[in-house]
Parts: C-alpha cells; structure tokens; sequence
C-alpha cells in the first residue's frame, strides 16, 4: 500500500464479556474447585476459573498475554499493535479503510474462535476511545496522543474523597482508591 495510507489510524478498546469464565477448568481438577455455599451441607463446584479464586486474577493475566501475543502475531508489521489490561484489549490499527476493517475483523473472528467472548456493547472505535477509564484521543495532523481521565472516574474519585471528609479510613479503601487513580 502507498505510504500515506499507512497514516491513516484509528484506535479500537474493547473488554471481554465476563472474562473470569472464558477459560474452562480441566476435568481432572475439578475436584479442587469445590467451595461451601453459603448454607449448612451446600457446596458449589466452579467449572471455569472464576475471580474467586485467589490465583485467578494471576493466571487470567498470563492467559491474556498468552492470547494478547498471539493476536499480534497475526499482524503484519506496522498494520497495528495491541496492548492488553487484564481483560481489556486496546488495539492501534493503520493502513487505509478497508485494511484496517479486515485486520480488525481478522482479530475479532480469531477471539471468537479461541472462544474469547467481546463485550462488544462496551467496544469502541475512531480517534477517541475510553480504556481502563482513560480516555485516548489521536490528533493526526499534530501527532499526538492525548490522554485525559474521563468523566465518570473524575467524578467517582470525587465523590470518594467526599466520603472521607467524615474521619478515619480503612487502609484497604485507602489502597483501593490510589490504585484505581493510578490506571
């Protein structure tokens, strides 16, 4: 393709649907994912690995990058770049219309193929989108990324600092709340 077109790009952020219950647990460890319920003598049996588990948050992220490499592999050089949060996929796409609508269409069937389920209410698509409540805007002509916090979590940081007017606070809200103004 002429090199103008290679210009041309657009950001793509998306989130898979329920991402703790993407990957199934093998038939010889079910025996390990019985947990008690919540009354006397009930116990539930967890087929897919769910956030609940204390390893789960480690191994959903090394099965991210596992699939995050692998889509990119799938990608000539320059046509695009994907960078993965935990369940979030934020994908850089270039090159002319149509090429970036088949490389995305490439990505999005070999997710449904590994059976990697998208949000796809939650996708979004042009020269700004939200990520991990970020908000990344490409301006072409200047070339430059701009990154701005959005709305929502201004006002969700907001509104927690005002709870906390009241007094002490525990060290786990503490953490909680620096942690998510670090994304």
């Amino acid at each position: 393709e002429k090199e103008a077109d290679l210009h041309k790009w657009e950001l793509v952020g998306a989130d898979l649907a329920d991402a703790f219950c993407h990957f199934p647990v093998d038939r010889d460890e079910l025996s390990n994912c019985i947990c008690p319920g919540l009354e006397p003598g009930q116990f539930i049996l967890y087929t897919a690995l769910l956030f609940g588990f204390k390893a789960a948050p480690l191994l959903m992220a090394r099965l991210a990058a596992m699939f995050t490499r692998f889509l990119q592999s799938l990608l000539a050089k320059g046509e695009g770049v994907i960078q993965t949060y935990m369940d979030d996929p934020l994908i850089l796409l270039a090159g002319t219309d149509a090429r970036r609508n088949r490389t995305l269409a490439l990505l999005l069937y070999s997710m449904w193929a590994l059976g990697i389920n998208i949000a796809y209410h939650k996708g979004e698509r042009g020269l700004r989108v939200t990520w991990i409540g970020v908000v990344f805007e490409l301006d072409l002509e200047r070339e430059v990324l701009k990154l701005t916090v959005s709305r929502k979590m201004a006002n969700e940081l907001h509104e927690k600092l005002k709870s906390w007017e009241t007094g002490m606070i525990s060290l786990r809200d503490l953490r909680a709340t620096t942690g998510r103004s670090e994304e």
